[in-house]
């Protein structure tokens, strides 16, 4: 007869169970596996030649904007506006070329910015050199030349004035001794109290005249002062105590002397 085959018993298996992986809940605390890279700034490259401007705008600052333009060929390379009141700007630019170039300004309510609704100004700097500084005077439009040949490689002067109750009375110039020819001026002014900066280039190492004026024959009276530097060296510092005039001589090196007044 034929015998029932038995069933044969599996062995146990050594392999460990299949299971499905369990589900996990969001984590509420951040993740550190996965840093982002840290953010570089980038560096202000210029390849031609550069200019920095800074433009302290006044409490009108919508009514102001501002356009650089190259001559050759004529066009309209950066520009701005449509800031906010009272402004502080500070900005780095690239000219196309180290030919001739212009800054404009514009205002469209025609009184600048500055002067009775704001203390606004103007600095702008060419590879390096401060060519201009100025208020904002500019009425309903202002240009200034930029070029290479504004770049002092002589004789640097800085003038700072501080104007009294009447600014409209003082003006001043430099007058190159050498040559008798008048190398800077300016005045009058039109804001009270106002401290103005103007820095200019002498064409030689010589002797120089500084003289400052006022229409009234009271100086800088009651607050005004003034201070003039040569190559970075102090050569003027006056309270503003004079009448109609007073003048400096400036030597190639020193100090400057009182040479006149009345």
């Amino acid at each position: 007869f034929l015998e029932a085959p038995i069933p044969e018993t599996p062995f146990p298996s050594t392999s460990p169970p299949t299971t499905s992986p369990p589900t996990l809940m969001p984590s509420t605390v951040p993740t550190t596996s996965g840093t982002q890279p840290p953010t570089v700034e980038a560096t202000f490259r210029c390849f031609a030649p550069k200019m920095k401007i800074e433009i302290q705008l006044d409490n009108y600052a919508a009514e102001t904007r501002w356009e650089i333009w190259q001559t050759d060929p004529p066009r309209m390379i950066t520009g701005g506006g449509g800031y906010e009141n009272n402004a502080l700007i500070e900005e780095e630019h690239c000219l196309a070329d180290d030919g001739l170039h212009y800054l404009r300004f514009y205002d469209d309510f025609g009184d600048g910015f500055c002067c009775g609704k704001g203390d606004g100004y103007f600095k702008i700097w060419y590879q390096g050199f401060q060519i201009y500084h100025s208020t904002g005077e500019i009425g309903n439009y202002t240009e200034l030349e930029i070029s290479p040949s504004q770049v002092c490689l002589d004789v640097p002067f800085h003038l700072s004035i501080k104007t009294d109750r009447y600014p409209v009375e003082t003006t001043w110039e430099l007058t190159d001794d050498t040559t008798g020819l008048v190398v800077a001026e300016g005045g009058p002014y039109f804001q009270r109290y106002q401290l103005v900066e103007e820095s200019f280039c002498g064409p030689s190492y010589g002797s120089y005249t500084f003289t400052i004026k006022d229409s009234f024959k009271d100086g800088l009276c009651c607050g005004g002062y003034f201070t003039l530097t040569r190559d970075n060296d102090l050569v003027i510092e006056s309270d503003g105590v004079f009448k109609k005039f007073i003048s400096y001589s400036i030597p190639n090196l020193g100090s400057a002397e009182i040479i006149e007044q009345g």
